[in-house]
């Protein structure tokens, strides 16, 4: 999805660069971790799903239910507000705030990352 990514459809180049600064982050500190460039996102369950949707203005996206089926694939969960960009932010509050992601510490509106395949069990809404 991310590498999909086109500043002239989106139109906010601020995430393209979010995006570049949390990967050097997760590549110089969290190694361990999947990268934001090689993952599906997923939310934990369907209350989380429509958190996610309804904080993002995201009323065309399509809700599954899904299963990871490789177990052995890296999978990270996180908080996903902590990612949104906020006015004004700047490289370092970036810097900053990717640690926070990476950490994955109080996490409260969770997203899974998995660099797994998934399998669709069925449409939700």
């Amino acid at each position: 999805m991310i590498k999909q990514y086109r500043v002239d459809v989106f139109g906010n180049p601020w995430l393209l660069v979010r995006e570049y600064i949390f990967e050097d982050i997760r590549r110089q500190s969290y190694s361990n971790k999947p990268s934001r460039f090689n993952c599906l996102f997923l939310c934990k369950d369907i209350d989380s799903m429509k958190e996610f949707i309804n904080s993002n203005n995201k009323v065309t996206d399509i809700i599954y239910e899904v299963e990871i089926l490789d177990d052995s694939q890296l999978t990270f969960e996180f908080d996903w507000k902590g990612v949104n960009l906020s006015r004004g932010e700047s490289v370092i509050e970036l810097e900053s705030k990717a640690h926070n992601y990476w950490k994955a510490e109080n996490i409260n509106s969770t997203e899974v990352l998995t660099e797994s395949s998934i399998r669709i069990i069925k449409k939700i809404q």
